[in-house]
């Protein structure tokens, strides 16, 4: 009793004081407020605090002190913080491996390409807001349907499909499909067009 906030929390003062007297001037309540900072009880951790203060009106309706309430979470903040990290990772892996991906729902609409199926295939992401990339990759609706179909199954099966670029000419690849817990699928794709030209040769020279 009798002490300010800045001799209760010094390092929160210059963020609670004026949600204080915003509170003291217009009687509305501050909610879901994210703060984060060390305390004594734990010097060297930083503790993660979702605050809410509202207004006690007194006789006159005006306020006459505020309440609060101050949640603990840490655990809760620390473990997105580490989902952020483990997304941001599975992202860098996604845009930098040498293959096609494709990231797509149980539906087979594609949701976001990576950097090779980009410079391979021409369509990007800024693409995918305005275009059907199943329509563009795959023009005949029976062998698009046989991809989509493919897809939603999400086998681990690799199989051949012969994509149209966005330049006009097809070129042969091979895939495989991955689904995770939460439904969304992974497409895996691998051009193998110069595979197919040696084995070609191959063939021929065999032949001669």
């Amino acid at each position: 009793l009798g002490k300010t906030i800045e001799d209760v929390l010094p390092k929160a003062a210059p963020i609670i004081r004026p949600i204080f007297e915003k509170i003291l001037s217009t009687g509305e309540p501050a909610l879901n407020i994210e703060l984060s900072g060390e305390v004594p009880a734990t010097p060297g951790k930083t503790t993660h605090y979702l605050l809410s203060y509202f207004p006690i009106f007194g006789e006159l309706e005006t306020v006459a002190h505020i309440g609060g309430i101050i949640v603990d979470v840490t655990d809760n903040k620390n473990a997105q913080i580490r989902l952020n990290q483990q997304q941001n990772i599975f992202q860098a892996i996604i845009d930098n491996v040498p293959a096609l991906i494709t990231v797509y729902d149980p539906k087979a609409k594609v949701l976001h390409v990576n950097k090779s199926f980009e410079s391979t295939v021409g369509w990007t992401n800024e693409d995918l807001k305005t275009i059907d990339i199943m329509e563009v990759c795959y023009p005949d609706p029976e062998y698009r349907t046989i991809a989509a179909e493919y897809m939603q199954k999400a086998s681990n099966e690799w199989q051949e499909f012969s994509v149209k670029t966005k330049y006009g000419h097809s070129f042969d690849s091979i895939w495989s499909n991955v689904r995770l817990e939460d439904s969304t699928q992974i497409g895996i794709g691998i051009d193998i067009t110069d595979k197919k030209k040696i084995e070609a040769i191959l063939i021929k020279s065999q032949k001669m």
